[in-house]
């Protein structure tokens, strides 16, 4: 049967009933010339669909113009038309104080209120309630009608509650199923599918708006690998008036909180609610906006932040992992093999990590969902040795597998990069580790290494990674640990530049370059273009130095090669760059030679200057001049010194 007949037969059924009324607020009609209406199914008859529709009103259509009609969830406030229809006092109060824009004239959007509450119950799940009511003031604050819920779809659900736009001339619009969407954020990795979001839209969100927006994710059971973990900041990069966070626990239940940049130790409050449960409550008032700056610390590090969760140990935590990560480190004989194959031939055991580590990150490929984004549990590192991918735990785990089939002692170390801020050590829980190294004890040193990222050396860290705290996971010599920050020299770049200056003020000259770390990585990412794409890039390169530029020859280093600092050497001539003043005067700066003053070129700052690593910029010129002529040069010889940034010049 034919789907129209099957919609036929349908309707017919529904009419031997006499006509259906709906009183669903949030309904949308599809007519067959793809026109599509929100509103309120009124009446389906034998031939006619009334529905009402919020700017043409009553609408009658034939039923054989009506492709589908979709019924739409019924919500708390969806019968809400104007201002006067509001029940809700959290919502009338955030509407009657809500401010003029000439109040914040440099704010997009501020939060009138926001509160999350989050319940956990006896039996191990969790009840997550979000709201928050914001009033729009230019063009960028109209973000605010997007909103992502995220959940793990194995462990939970969530729901929006309600979702509702109240407009500048008090009109009320809530929110349409037809503006929801949920589904997978990794489709395209079915084997590390598990984190969904649940995105909707709010309609007529303009200069004036208010949106209100409350969502629900229950959380079916929390344990070891499911901690319970709240970690919530309480700043914005806009303005907020009122922000609260409960926490529901149990009564018995024993927790830690720590709290950062209060001015206080201690909650709003803790009192016992009417079943017995303890809440403890968090309110700060008329938050400002955190205005961004190049080069500033983390966020996280810098606003109001709390961290909860039940009592534990660090110690305790990472015996009880390890022994859970020792039962996906069996090996098999073909790993063993590859193991042995690997190192044959190496000298000591750093030498055979290198080798490792380098069929790790260019043998195995990397799939860009971490592990808190899926699942605590690691796959078996067999599994991730036949497949050739895995993500960062499954990666490391394989690594560390092949590191003991060498014989080589390694551990597992959880850690927090420093773009999510600096870790609640007074909260110890698995849930605040997003990524992992794997930390190697070779020729009594200790080296870290992380296996995502090909273009990365061995004994280089990714700048996200250093000077972070870890928790070892080891059942014998559990610790906490913080990663190196690596000297400036394995972050170097280093010019050595020849320039041979001829009478006619034409330049011919050498640039050698030598590359480690960090600038090495971001130079090796360039061995994907072809011979032709690299050669561009070097005239497009040597073309911006001087309008006279022009590329004699270029050689790169092999950039596949991850034992060895990336080098290149360009010639290029640049004709009449020097200024000449008769015959026996040339003046000119040294070519492609400056400094930016881009990170400090504010005359005052909010926030304190902040990098992530240590880099060294070395330039050395040397120059042969026509005969007859000699140097003379300004400024004389510089040495500033600062804290943060050195900085000298020396001529000889």
């Amino acid at each position: 049967m034919k789907p129209r007949s099957i919609r036929i037969i349908l309707f017919a059924f529904l009419c031997l009933f006499g006509s259906i009324l709906y009183a669903q607020e949030t309904d949308v009609l599809y007519t067959k010339k793809g026109e599509e209406y929100v509103g309120r199914l009124i009446e389906i008859s034998e031939n006619r669909v009334v529905f009402q529709h919020g700017i043409e009103g009553r609408m009658e259509f034939d039923l054989s113009d009506v492709q589908r009609v979709e019924l739409g969830k019924s919500r708390t406030g969806d019968a809400w038309r104007t201002v006067g229809d509001i029940k809700d006092e959290t919502l009338l109060n955030a509407l009657a104080i809500a401010p003029p824009d000439s109040a914040y004239p440099h704010s997009g959007y501020l939060t009138l209120y926001q509160e999350a509450t989050y319940r956990l119950h006896e039996d191990g799940s969790v009840r997550i309630t979000k709201r928050k009511i914001q009033k729009v003031f230019k063009e960028r604050g109209k973000r605010v009608a997007n909103n992502a819920l995220y959940y793990m779809s194995d462990n939970s659900n969530a729901q929006i509650d309600f979702g509702r736009t109240v407009t500048a001339e008090g009109d009320v619009i809530p929110i349409s199923d037809a503006a929801i969407q949920d589904g997978s954020v990794f489709s395209q990795y079915p084997d590390y599918q598990n984190l969904n979001k649940k995105h909707s839209a709010l309609k007529k969100v303009k200069e004036g708006s208010v949106i209100d927006y409350q969502t629900t994710m229950v959380v079916e059971r929390t344990d070891f690998l499911h901690p319970f973990l709240v970690d919530v900041s309480f700043s914005d990069r806009e303005p907020i008036l009122r922000k609260t966070l409960k926490v529901i626990v149990p009564k018995g239940v024993e927790c830690a909180y720590q709290m950062r940049r209060f001015g206080t130790d201690e909650p709003s409050s803790v009192e016992e609610t009417g079943d017995g449960s303890l809440q403890y409550t968090w309110t700060l008032e008329h938050t400002p906006e955190m205005i961004a700056e190049n080069f500033m610390p983390e966020t996280e590090d810098l606003w109001p932040r709390v961290a909860f969760a039940p009592k534990a140990q660090w110690a305790d935590l990472s015996r009880k992992y390890a022994g859970i990560l020792e039962e996906h480190l069996k090996g098999s004989p073909s790993l063993k093999e590859k193991a042995a194959e690997i190192v044959k031939g190496v000298k000591n055991k750093t030498e055979a990590a290198r080798a490792l580590y380098t069929y790790m990150v260019k043998q195995i490929r990397t799939i860009p969902v971490p592990y808190n984004l899926y699942s605590l549990i690691p796959k078996d590192i067999v599994q991730t040795y036949q497949k050739k991918y895995g993500n960062n735990l499954d990666k490391s785990l394989l690594f560390l597998g092949l590191l003991r089939e060498a014989g080589i002692t390694a551990n597992l170390c959880l850690i927090v990069p420093q773009s999510e801020g600096a870790l609640m050590e007074e909260v110890p829980s698995l849930g605040h580790f997003s990524d992992c190294l794997v930390r190697i004890a070779a020729e009594d040193t200790l080296l870290y290494a992380g296996v995502l990222d090909e273009t990365i050396a061995f004994g280089a860290l990714d700048a996200d990674y250093q000077n972070v705290r870890g928790l070892i996971i080891d059942q014998a010599h559990p610790e906490l640990v913080t990663t190196p920050l690596l000297d400036a020299e394995g972050e170097a770049k280093r010019r050595s530049v020849e320039v041979v200056i001829s009478a006619d003020g034409t330049f011919i000259v050498r640039d050698h370059t030598r590359y480690t770390g960090q600038s090495a990585a971001q130079v090796r990412t360039l061995k994907v273009m072809r011979a032709d794409e690299l050669k561009k890039i070097f005239q497009e390169a040597v073309g911006r130095i001087h309008p006279n530029a022009e590329l004699l020859s270029y050689q790169v280093s092999d950039l596949d090669d991850l034992s060895a600092p990336v080098e290149i050497t360009t010639e290029y001539r640049i004709r009449d760059y020097a200024l000449q003043a008769g015959k026996s005067l040339m003046v000119f700066q040294l070519p492609d030679l400056e400094y930016s003053a881009y990170e400090v070129g504010k005359a005052t700052r909010i926030h304190p200057l902040d990098w992530s690593h240590r880099t060294l910029e070395t330039n050395q010129y040397t120059l042969a001049l026509p005969e007859g002529f000699d140097v003379y040069h300004l400024p004389g010889d510089v040495h500033y010194n600062t804290p943060l940034i050195t900085y000298q010049a020396r001529f000889e």
